[in-house]
């Protein structure tokens, strides 16, 4: 009997393609305070970005509601009777911009259920009661013309 010969059992080498992963060291200070610090100036900057964006969001609703009471000058009486029963936020359009209509469908609703918060007419003439053509016109009062005017008398 014939031995086979065993076959040789392939061994892998390692072709250039194989890398091997570098990493880089990772410095970490001996204490965390420069960490701490890092970490105490981004909470600085949070703040300060929350409180202006705050005080940014409130000029605008401020001029939002500058812009409604506009709107509503002579319609209504009593400006504060109004925000009693409207809220800014309901008279906006969907890019912020204050919505005429809604302002004027909030207007008709709220003066339907308070229709005294509308304000009174004045009549622009005199009662008819109290104009007549029975009288003179009242010509008592001195009138001064034009030469009077042109001219004035030097006083003595």
């Amino acid at each position: 009997m014939t031995d086979p010969t065993p076959a040789a059992e392939p061994t892998e080498e390692p072709t250039a393609t194989t890398q091997t992963p570098q990493t880089e060291p990772i410095e970490s200070p001996e204490d965390g305070s420069e960490l701490a610090r890092e970490a105490r100036s981004w909470r600085k900057k949070y703040q300060t970005s929350k409180s202006e964006a705050e005080t940014l969001t409130a000029s605008v609703t401020a001029l939002q509601r500058q812009l409604v009471e506009h709107q509503i000058a002579g319609r209504v009486v009593d400006p504060a009777d109004w925000w009693s029963q409207a809220n800014v936020a309901d008279l906006l359009a969907e890019d912020g911009s204050v919505d005429g209509e809604k302002v004027d469908a909030k207007i008709a609703e709220i003066l339907t259920a308070k229709p005294h918060w509308a304000p009174k007419l004045n009549p622009a003439a005199a009662p008819a009661s109290d104009v007549s053509g029975n009288s003179k016109i009242d010509t008592s009062q001195s009138t001064t013309s034009w030469s009077q005017l042109l001219n004035p008398k030097p006083k003595s």
